[in-house]
Formats: C-alpha cells, structure tokens, sequence
C-alpha cells in the first residue's frame, strides 16, 4: 500500500455537509474521520458517515448499467443503455406526447438543476423528487404562513427542546447536525420527545408523548389548547403580529384534550404537562423530521406546528427580523442562475466569448455581482432586524 494522505472534504450522506478527513491510498479511500476544525460538526461524525466506505465499496453495489432479461439481470455497455433510454422515451413521445413522461429522482445533492433540465428539454413538466415527499411541503407551508423556513436556534442556548418525529444524531438533520442538538441538550435542557418509536431521544426525554402514527396535526392543536385556555402565549406578540387569530382560536376549541386524546392515544394528562413545559421554559424551540410531513394533512400540521413557535415567541423573533435578508439572497441568488442558463441556452456565451470573455471571466462576474447582492441583502436584513426590535 502506498502512504496514505489525508484529504480535507465533507461528508454527503445527506444534507448535513460535516466536515471529515478521508483517508486515502492507491486512489481509494480506507477510512474517514470527522475533521475537528469543521465550524459546522466539530470533528463528529454520525454512524452513517463512518460507514461511506462500507457503501462505496460494497461487493453488491451496482456500478455499471443492467438490462433485465428472461434469465435475470445482465450488465450492458452505456451506450446499449443510453440507447435503450433514448428509444424507448422517443416511442412514448411519438405516441402519447411528452408530457406522459414522469422523471424522478432520489435525494439528489447535486444534479438537481441537471434534471429539471434534462425534462424541459424532454418537454415534461413532471418531476418527482425525494422532496415532494418531505422537505417541500415544509417550506411551502413556512412560506405561507410566516414568509420563510423557522429552524430551531441551538445555538441560541435553549432551555427547552421539543423533538418532533426527529433522530437527528442518525438521519436527516436538513438544516441541522445532531452535535448541535446533543450539545443543547448536554447543557441541561429540558428534553419533550414525540415519536411512536422509543429510540435513542425518546430514552433521553423528560417527556415521552407515544402518539398514534399520522395524527402529529392533532397532537399540535392538543397543545394549542392548553396554551390558550391557561392563556400562556405571548399576548403582546399575538396582539401585534398574528393575523386570523380569533378564526384560529375558534378552531382550536374544536380539540379539547379529551378528543385529543381519542385521536392520538396520548394520554391527555400527558399532553398537559408537555403543553405547560414547552409554553412556561423560555427559550423553547421546536425541531420537527420528515414523518409529521409524510401524512395526508402534512402542510396544515407544518402550519399548526409552526403556530406554536410563534405562541412561544423566542427565536421567531430572530427568524422574522432575518427573514427578509433570506427571502432576498435566495431571490437574487437564483435570478443569477436564471440568468445564466438563458445565456447559454440563447447561445450568447459565444457572443461573449467573441468580444473577449472566457467563461471563467464570466463566472467572476457573476461572482462579484452576487457578492453585491449579498451585501445589499445584508444590508436590509440588518435594517429590519433594527426596525423590528426598535418596535418592542
């Protein structure tokens, strides 16, 4: 073996990105190791990272095109594959239209924008991803209820944490790494778990709510309920900044803990105390996983779960105040991609090139203008968080 180099790079298992040093000898990685200089993971790794050699090199992994055939699976060349694909769409196309062709994907971390392009040129609007089954309906219904994505603020030293359907130590922390939870949680505070599974959190937890599989959206307005009745919200924020409020209030009273109870097999007594817990310890965030978003009603349970981050009112007071530096630099970060992909579908790119421009000298100034835009969003971002906390 030669002598084995160690290799800064992040770890993509799934959005976390966490920092890890691979190790690395004749072209193939032999072991990887969280990097302690990542701001982000502080050297941890999660046991689905440590265990990427295992999935990269496993024996059974398939690497190469397979063709089914009347004696089982039979690898074949690319070009017999690209082939295939080719004549097989083109028949659809001929005889149905494009627009009978679905494309779908896992979680892609990097060819997602390859893909919405490969079907528009397919002339399909249809595309199915691992997001239309998670993480969309969360930030669509965030969207329409509070203007952006709220996240629990970890760092933010939070004295209570209510994890909701979420193992964020081993799956999907999307804007999240576990460390950041465990460390909140090291520090003494108070843990509400709200799962079917008792697992790893739900064994840590002040607080265990066992509720039925899919009735989260219950289980939220139960909580609701008792925050409203013993009027533990902030009064001054609801007055002030929440719109629809009696409508909301009219349909909460339709969730007595009783019925609540009915639906969701938690004890109602139960849902009193992790209702109280989270209203009276201040600061509180709510971290919810993929489950409460893979159900029937999953956009109003976000909108439902997202209500009681604004009762709480500790770090939306922060996501509200930052909300529009966000809107703004995720705006003008996209207009530049547009901007970019109609250049080169337009064909301009040679225009420029003729008059002296290199891509790479393009992606400079692409580069520069977005470092504008970044600076002017920063600059309204801080505007309004000044502007909203001089109104407190």
């Amino acid at each position: 073996m030669s002598e084995v180099q160690k290799i800064k790079t992040a770890c993509r298992s799934c959005h976390g990105g966490c920092g890890v040093i691979a190790h690395v000898a004749d072209g193939k990685v032999v072991k990887v190791e969280g990097d302690p200089d990542s701001p982000i993971s502080y050297g941890t790794l999660c046991s689905k990272g440590l265990s990427i050699t295992q999935l990269a090199y496993h024996p059974d992994r398939i690497v190469h095109p397979m063709q089914k055939t009347e004696t089982g699976w039979q690898r074949i060349t690319w070009d017999e594959a690209l082939d295939t694909v080719a004549t097989k769409f083109q028949a659809v196309i001929d005889e149905f239209g494009p627009e009978q062709i679905v494309v779908g994907q896992g979680t892609g971390r990097d060819y997602e924008s390859h893909l919405y392009r490969f079907a528009n040129q397919l002339g399909t609007p249809n595309v199915l991803t691992a997001g239309h089954m998670c993480y969309v309906s969360r930030v669509a219904s965030t969207l329409v209820t509070v203007g952006n994505l709220p996240i629990c603020d970890y760092r933010g030293n939070p004295k209570c944490i209510v994890m909701w359907g979420c193992n964020p130590q081993w799956s999907n922390p999307d804007e999240y790494k576990g460390v950041d939870f465990w460390k909140a949680y090291k520090q003494g505070a108070k843990l509400i778990c709200i799962d079917p599974r008792k697992g790893f959190v739900a064994k840590k937890a002040n607080l265990w709510l066992q509720l039925r599989p899919g009735t989260d959206a219950a289980l939220a307005l139960g909580f609701h309920h008792v925050i409203l009745e013993e009027e533990l919200y902030d009064r001054q924020f609801v007055e002030n900044y929440i719109n629809g409020w009696d409508a909301f209030t009219e349909r909460v009273r339709e969730y007595p803990l009783e019925k609540v109870q009915e639906i969701t097999w938690v004890d109602k007594a139960l849902i009193r105390k992790a209702a109280r817990l989270y209203a009276k310890t201040k600061p509180a965030c709510l971290h919810w996983g993929v489950p409460t978003e893979q159900t029937n009603n999953c956009a109003d349970c976000t909108r439902i779960l997202t209500g009681l981050m604004a009762l709480q009112n500790t770090y939306l007071r922060t996501f509200q105040a930052l909300g529009a530096l966000g809107l703004l630099l995720g705006t003008f970060g996209l207009a530049a991609a547009q901007l970019r992909s109609v250049l080169e579908r337009r064909g301009e790119m040679g225009l420029l090139r003729a008059a002296g421009f290199s891509r790479r000298r393009l992606g400079q100034i692409v580069l520069l203008e977005n470092i504008m835009w970044l600076l002017a969003g920063l600059a309204t971002g801080i505007g309004s968080a000044l502007a909203f906390f001089a109104k407190r």
